[in-house]
């Protein structure tokens, strides 16, 4: 069963600020290891020094398809990620949140089949697209 959970709102509500505390939080029971994927290192001193960040901008990740590479690429090197957090995943892939239901669809085939759970924010404007109503809200600004 896929593990995705969702944090959303509009831009500058305290999303990022969320994700980090549960982020941190998560390295108290954590049984395996965390990670934190964002668009740049800006985060590097918020977050725990056991919680590994990767900064997208180093490997080229720019669209969908190389996401889904990028994070299979992770998950392959490393059978003990518990927990990936994304921040900002509508600036990682650049595209609109309505536009990712088929990236989400491969995302939720890797939590499954690595019993990953996987955390995102993106801000939003409007209501959830549909798709996205299936995933776990974990918070809504």
């Amino acid at each position: 069963m896929d593990k995705i959970h969702l944090i959303y709102g509009t831009k500058g509500c305290g999303k990022t600020k969320k994700l980090v505390e549960l982020a941190n939080a998560s390295v108290a029971t954590a049984k395996g290891d965390l990670v934190y994927i964002d668009k740049d290192m800006s985060r590097m001193h918020d977050l725990d020094h056991k919680i590994k960040l990767v900064d997208t901008s180093e490997y080229d990740v720019r669209c969908e398809n190389t996401f889904i590479a990028f994070v299979s690429g992770i998950l392959a090197g490393n059978y003990d990620i518990e927990k990936i957090f994304f921040d900002g995943i509508v600036k990682i892939v650049k595209n609109d949140i309505e536009n990712l239901e088929k990236m989400f669809d491969a995302l939720a085939v890797l939590s499954a089949k690595f019993s990953v759970d996987f955390i995102f924010t993106f801000s939003i404007k409007d209501e959830l697209p549909e798709y996205l109503k299936k995933y776990d809200t974990l918070f809504k600004f």
